[in-house]
C-alpha cells in the first residue's frame, strides 16, 4: 500500500521564503516540525482509503509519496515536490491534497498510457479551452471521485472552497455541465463522456 510521509525541511521552507524575497525565522523549525507530526496523524486515518481509490481506477502507484508542508503562507500548493501550506483546517488541506495526488497519479510514467488516453479525449473535445481549464478537468474529476469514496458524507461541502478558486473555476463549470453523464465511481471513462453540453 501506499504510504504519504508528511516531511518537514527546514531548508526547503527557507529557500521558498528567498524566492519569494520573504524574511525566515528560526521559530519556523519548530512549527513545521510539529505541523508534520499532526498532519501525520491526521492523514493517517485515510491514507489507506485514498490509495486504494486510486489503484481502483487503474493507476499504478509507488510504495511511498513525500509531502512538504511549509510555513509560508503566500504559495500555491503544488504537486512536484508535492507542497502544502501550513493549515489546520484539515477539510481543506486533505481537498488540496487529494487534488496534488490527482496530478501526480497522472503524471506518473506508469500511467503514460492512461494520461494519452484521457488527456488526448480532453483536448480534442475541448479544443476552445485553456490548457490550464483543459488540464484540469480529468483531475478534479478523479479528485471528486476519489473524495466520493473516502467523505462519502461530507466531500461535496468540503469542496466548496475550492470551487471558488479562479484557476478552477471554468474546469468546475465543464463537470457541473456535463454531471449527468459522470459516474463518479468511473471517472475515466466519464471522462471519455464528457462534452462542450
Amino acid at each position: 500500500m501506499t504510504k504519504l510521509i508528511f516531511c518537514y525541511s527546514w531548508v526547503y521552507d527557507q529557500s521558498i521564503y528567498s524566492w519569494l524575497g520573504k524574511e525566515w525565522k528560526d521559530k519556523y523549525i519548530k512549527e513545521g516540525r510539529k505541523y508534520a507530526r499532526e498532519i501525520q496523524k491526521w492523514w493517517n486515518r485515510i491514507n489507506d482509503k485514498v490509495f486504494v481509490a486510486l489503484r481502483a481506477f487503474g493507476f499504478k502507484l509507488p510504495s511511498i509519496w513525500r509531502a512538504y508542508p511549509v510555513t509560508c503562507k503566500e504559495i500555491t500548493p503544488f504537486s512536484d515536490p508535492l507542497t502544502i501550506k501550513i493549515s489546520y483546517d484539515w477539510n481543506h488541506v486533505f481537498t488540496t491534497i487529494i487534488h496534488e495526488l490527482a496530478h501526480i497519479a497522472f503524471s506518473l510514467p506508469e500511467n503514460k498510457k492512461l494520461k494519452d488516453k484521457t488527456f488526448k479525449y480532453i483536448k480534442k473535445t475541448f479544443p476552445k479551452e485553456k490548457p490550464q481549464t483543459r488540464a484540469h478537468i480529468p483531475i478534479i474529476l478523479l479528485q471528486l471521485s476519489v473524495m466520493a469514496k473516502v467523505f462519502p458524507k461530507k466531500y461535496q461541502k468540503m469542496l466548496v472552497k475550492q470551487k471558488s478558486f479562479s484557476s478552477l473555476k471554468r474546469a468546475w463549470k465543464i463537470i457541473e455541465k456535463n454531471k449527468n453523464k459522470i459516474d463518479i465511481s468511473k471517472p475515466i471513462e466519464s471522462i471519455l463522456n464528457l462534452n462542450r453540453g
